[in-house]
């Protein structure tokens, strides 16, 4: 069972998750000026592009929806753009995606009072960010805050008169990062703390001419911007990669020239690439697709494959693109070509290669894209277990007979609010399927659990493979707190540092250990030669001949080193910390050290 995946193009692609199985969708948002039988918004099948529903974001001629996002959850659909030649009616518009009555219906809108260029979601999916002209008060930069149903009262950022073409969340929600300018000043790429309930400005990077930003977009671990910039007529760099250490932007040197204006770059979600559109480069190519591929210790983009939209005499313009979430698609919306203004590029890295695997038409210039997922089950609030001891995440199988209303049939779940899970055993199980390997990773799209929230649980058990195997993205795309123990079928990779807070401030009672006494019971240890037993074999997935110590055997000489926990089949399984053995070896090295120098001193007096 995979995903399903849905696009959100500037004309949109929108899906509702946990109502379409078995689909991806894709949502369009565009202009309307030379096509008055197409409504704003439309819903494709994300497979082939056939036309499934619409949405109106506004009446009257001259109706441009410049941007549309879903919502983390992919319920909603935020658009924003302009309506009658700019004179009022600019909104932000709020839609849910109903694919039972087979439309976009609009729940709530507010009025910004001039054009809005760009729309972003906040992770957690209660905050919304756009960024345009500025309204009668000369605020470009607005927060509104979203409980599901109504949008509250916005928080306002002054830009300095300066036209805010893009405007893009962290992935943590904590800071807003814009692109301005308006071809009279250099372009800024400015970084917006947020509490909440305020935007302050932190730190502000200027790009060299006077080009406009026209794109930012946070790398997946909030490290680094892309921007993408107007051409400005010289040899100045339209991609760029700038760092943000959460108080400083700096310029990493990663750039590339395409000598033409790139109107979005869009990272991958695992970091490694950079999408951009692109105008048409005149006696070059046509508009472009292009993929970049970030090389962080060498501080370079390199290009890793090309499509090219339009021929290279034609007028035409690649607006925006947005990745699949495995990275290995890339929708595209543009300027209508031959009857072609969406399309979906499949992404083959080794190959280097963009190949379209749909293509449809919304009828006028597609403005922006976005890619979501359907065919999951979400906990969009707070997951709060207490009678029943289990939670079984991914699980094919229905959860747990004590929590009938927690199925998860898709295989798929995303936590948007927090889960904590208590009580006796409390458990919390992700990926309760068969165990994937490298070369059915990108197959197996029915054991991935993003988790958005806060996760407190004692115990949380990992199936599947949890870090990346290759070119696979991480399933823990949030924050993770364990009060407790991890079991991990199969390996446990930690690509970083792996540490145990020993602050002196958090210690009581310290008292320091005999090294003779480490070393006698390092002595007193029995290493061992061992296999697993069948039935362990398959409960752990661990195979082959292993060296180790028995738990049993070292409690009698380390009992702090033992732990019991509940296993499937085994009561009170026994395990050791492993970790904490290396006090005593460090005990022991320093013991035979004081006996090589006692040694050397009688060797000496002798």
């Amino acid at each position: 069972m995979k995903q399903n995946t849905i696009l959100a193009l500037g004309l949109l692609l929108a899906c509702n998750a946990g109502s379409i199985h078995g689909r991806a969708e894709v949502l369009t948002g565009a202009s309307t000026a030379n096509s008055a039988n197409k409504n704003e918004l439309l819903v494709f099948d994300g497979a082939d592009g056939t036309l499934l529903r619409e949405g109106d974001y506004a009446s009257g001629a001259s109706v441009v929806a410049f941007a549309a996002k879903f919502s983390p959850d992919g319920r909603f659909i935020a658009a924003g753009g302009v309506a009658s030649n700019g004179m009022g009616g600019d909104f932000l518009r709020i839609y849910v995606n109903d694919p039972n009555s087979g439309a976009l219906t609009e729940i709530d809108s507010f009025d910004h009072g001039n054009r809005i260029d760009s729309v972003d979601w906040s992770s957690d999916g209660d905050f919304i960010a756009i960024g345009g002209f500025a309204d009668s008060v000369g605020v470009e930069v607005q927060v509104l805050p979203w409980d599901g149903t109504t949008l509250g009262a916005p928080i306002d950022f002054a830009n300095d008169d300066e036209d805010v073409r893009s405007v893009a969340w962290s992935p943590d929600g904590q800071f807003l990062a814009i692109g301005d300018g308006t071809g009279v000043l250099s372009g800024r790429v400015r970084v917006l703390s947020f509490d909440g309930a305020t935007l302050t400005h932190i730190d502000t990077f200027e790009v060299t001419g006077l080009a406009r930003v026209r794109s930012v977009d946070w790398s997946p671990d909030g490290r680094f911007i892309a921007i993408g910039t107007s051409f400005a007529g010289g040899p100045d760099p339209e991609v760029r990669v700038l760092e943000f250490d959460g108080t400083n932007l700096a310029d990493t040197g990663a750039a590339f020239e395409y000598g033409r204006t790139v109107l979005e770059v869009a990272w991958s979600t695992d970091g490694t690439y950079i999408a951009m559109a692109g105008a048409r480069r005149p006696g070059v190519s046509g508009s472009q697709v292009r993929v970049l591929e970030f090389d962080r210790d060498a501080s370079s983009l390199a290009t890793v494959a090309t499509f090219s939209h339009g021929p290279t005499e034609a007028f035409s313009v690649v607006f925006s693109v947005e990745w699949y979430p495995d990275c290995s698609r890339i929708a595209m919306g543009g300027s209508l070509v031959n009857g072609i203004n969406v399309r979906g590029l499949d992404f083959d890295a080794d190959a280097g290669t963009l190949t379209p695997f749909f293509n449809a038409n919304h009828g006028d210039d597609v403005l922006s894209v976005d890619v979501a997922i359907c065919g999951v089950d979400l906990f969009d609030v707070n997951v709060a277990i207490s009678n029943c001891h289990k939670l079984l995440v991914n699980d094919i199988c229905p959860v747990f007979a004590d929590c009938p209303n927690l199925a998860d049939p898709q295989g798929t779940t995303n936590f948007c609010g927090n889960a904590a899970v208590t009580g006796p055993d409390a458990c919390l199980r992700v990926n309760n399927i068969s165990p994937v390997d490298e070369a059915t990773c990108e197959e197996d799209r029915s054991g991935t659990t993003c988790l958005t929230g806060r996760v407190g649980v004692p115990c949380l058990v990992l199936t599947n493979n949890i870090l990346p195997i290759k070119d696979c993205k991480p399933d823990l795309c949030g924050n993770l707190c364990l009060y407790g123990c991890v079991t991990a079928r199969n390996d446990f990779k930690v690509l970083g540092d792996f540490s145990r807070p020993s602050d002196e401030r958090i210690k009581q009672n310290v008292t320091p250990i005999d090294a003779q006494e480490s070393l006698a019971a390092i002595c007193a240890l029995q290493p061992q030669s061992y296999e697993f037993t069948e039935q362990w074999q398959q409960e752990s997935g661990v195979t082959g001949r292993q060296r180790g110590l028995i738990a049993q055997q070292v409690a009698k000489v380390l009992p702090e080193l033992v732990h019991e926990y509940a296993g499937e089949s085994l009561e009170n399984l026994q395990a050791i910390d492993y970790t904490q053995l290396v006090v005593d070896l460090v005990g022991s090295m320093q013991a035979l050290q004081s006996k090589v120098v006692a040694l050397q001193e009688q060797t000496t007096v002798h």
